[in-house]
């Protein structure tokens, strides 16, 4: 700790020293490691959460419970699993957007609006994203916040949560959690025996709904299907362009799904860290010897990218599930659950 003292503190460096710590379920070491941690990173939502949980392990139950209250009430991984730990309804705090729709529509009738709904409707969708962007260029805060409203109302859910996300506004949870090709992801869902707020939460992870979304490794479409993988779960060659078409992605991605949840022994959690990292890598994580909390495992998942994509996963299926329709917490089954040895 001395030799990190003398240098300029990092958020991730700290939690990854933290993780290290939490990894030897040493709970009074994890609270003089956050103790220890400077104000504005210590109250970011991960210690936060972990500071209660190490009260609680160490027999500080009034304080543990007074953090689990306080991060219970907001919208976000850790206060999902603070939920969890203390058997409530998650919090969601949604708070749709009110815009004049004059106002909706003087945005809609700018020159690169129009132009960007002109190229959409002729199926040119990267000129039609280009000029979107160049749009936000030119607008101001307010007038951003419109533009995302306005393109929800076009049904161009990518955009519209995109835009959400870069004006900062993030309370409108029914336009930035939108539920388009419903028919394709509920049939498909059922077909494999999945959670369909779970293959929701999987294609807002995965392209924000954008069916012709591409990904730099070679991922494609609404649930960023790999070409080899379509063409094993298929048992016969795919075309690349057919993974652009909703009805076929989905019916692979979530075929996906199924074959990850029987490689992982029906464990949502474990299937879900695979279809970002490869169900054998995920293998290889699990523990040698004794049971490791859920939460405890989420936490010290070596990949960076795959530890974040798990926990935005689990918040963005409890959105769903809610927006679906359920009063049931998936965290109250998640703050129990053990991630078992290899086997």
């Amino acid at each position: 700790m001395e030799k990190a003292a003398n240098f300029e503190p990092d958020a991730e460096l700290l939690r990854w020293h933290l993780a290290h710590v939490l990894r030897q379920r040493n709970w009074q070491q994890a609270l003089d490691v956050i103790n220890f941690v400077p104000d504005k990173i210590a109250d970011g939502n991960v210690f936060q959460y972990w500071k209660a949980r190490a009260y609680e392990k160490v027999g500080a139950d009034e304080l543990a419970d007074k953090g689990l209250h306080k991060l219970a009430k907001q919208r976000h991984y850790y206060g999902f699993l603070a939920s969890g730990q203390l058997s409530e309804m998650a919090s969601l705090n949604d708070n749709p957007l009110l815009i004049a729709q004059g106002d909706l529509d003087e945005l809609a009738a700018l020159p690169a609006a129009q132009r960007a709904f002109e190229f959409r409707a002729l199926g040119r969708n990267l000129s039609a994203r280009r000029e979107w962007i160049f749009l936000q260029s030119q607008l101001t805060k307010q007038q951003k916040i419109t533009a995302a409203v306005v393109a929800s109302q076009h049904n161009w859910h990518d955009q519209a949560i995109f835009g959400f996300s870069r004006s900062g506004y993030l309370d409108d949870l029914s336009r930035r959690f939108p539920m388009p090709f419903d028919s394709q992801l509920q049939s498909n869902a059922k077909k494999n025996n999945i959670d369909v707020a779970w293959a929701y939460a999987i294609v807002r992870r995965e392209s924000s709904f954008m069916p012709d979304a591409a990904s730099h490794a070679g991922a494609l479409g609404l649930m960023q299907v790999m070409p080899g993988t379509a063409r094993y779960l298929s048992k016969e060659k795919v075309k690349r362009n057919s993974l652009f078409n909703p009805n076929r992605n989905v019916e692979l991605g979530t075929q996906y799904m199924r074959y990850l949840m029987d490689k992982m022994d029906n464990n949502p959690i474990l299937a879900t860290a695979s279809y970002n990292a490869g169900w054998r890598r995920v293998q290889q994580w699990l523990p040698e010897k004794g049971n490791i909390p859920l939460d405890l495992w989420i936490e010290t998942i070596p990949y960076k990218e795959t530890r974040n994509y798990v926990k935005a996963v689990l918040a963005y299926q409890q959105i769903y599930r809610q927006h679906l329709g359920s009063s049931e917490n998936l965290f109250k089954d998640l703050a129990t659950m053990q991630i078992q040895p290899k086997s």
